[in-house]
């Protein structure tokens, strides 16, 4: 009999144990900036924006961007509070530089080399092309920054970097070659329409010979034209 009182005596405290005892859930992930973070999606086949895979800005929306994979696009919010910016992903407002890319001015008559993407404004660095199905929308960076055609975006800086685009539609004759800003390419003209080309591994273009040779790479420090003209 008391070992019967015991038992019930330990039952009766296990459970009273267990109901004690609260398992919290765990807390929901913080945001933390510079992090991708799911969100809600429409998906488009055969997306005419995803000529490549990877993240791209909504021209129209800095809270939105675009996934690209497979030519299949997928259109994501970010989360509230939260802008996409040129570092491709979703970032704090505050720190994020999309809104204040510059300022858009669509009077001026351009075209679109291509239906979307961004493009050098020849006649200006500090402005620039955004097309968007083939509607071109002049877009002028912010203050001491400058469009480059690297990364399709405006840098910081003041000097114009060489624009590849504007150097092949500099033929002066209609079949000729002429430096390009990397000496290690040039500037093909056939019928007035400029190509870069690349030199031969081990050579430079030499500006006097119109062409590639063995003994103009001494001169091509850093690749760039400028250090050439300096050593003349």
């Amino acid at each position: 009999m008391a070992k019967l009182t015991c038992f019930l005596v330990l039952l009766v405290t296990v459970i009273l144990c267990a109901e004690a005892v609260r398992i919290d859930p765990p807390p929901p992930p913080t945001l933390k900036p510079g992090k991708f973070f799911p969100s809600t999606r429409i998906t488009k086949k055969d997306d005419p924006r995803c000529k490549k895979d990877g993240m791209f800005a909504n021209p129209n929306d800095c809270t939105r961007y675009i996934k690209c994979k497979n030519g299949e696009s997928q259109d994501m919010n970010c989360p509230d509070g939260f802008k996409f910016d040129s570092k491709k992903y979703c970032t704090p407002d505050k720190n994020a530089d999309c809104g204040k890319s510059g300022q858009r001015d669509s009077k001026q008559e351009v075209k679109c080399p291509q239906q979307f993407g961004n493009f050098a404004y020849v006649d200006d660095c500090h402005k620039y092309i955004e097309c968007e199905r083939g509607v071109p929308t002049i877009v002028k960076c912010p203050p001491h920054y400058v469009y480059n055609d690297v990364n399709g975006g405006c840098i910081q800086g003041e000097i114009c970097p060489p624009n590849k685009q504007h150097e092949a539609n500099k033929c002066s004759s209609e079949n000729d070659c002429f430096p390009s800003s990397n000496c290690l390419f040039y500037i093909e003209c056939i019928n007035w329409k400029g190509t870069e080309k690349k030199c031969p591994e081990g050579t430079a273009f030499n500006p006097k010979l119109k062409r590639c040779t063995k003994d103009w790479i001494k001169h091509c420090r850093n690749n760039d034209l400028r250090d050439i003209i300096r050593t003349e």
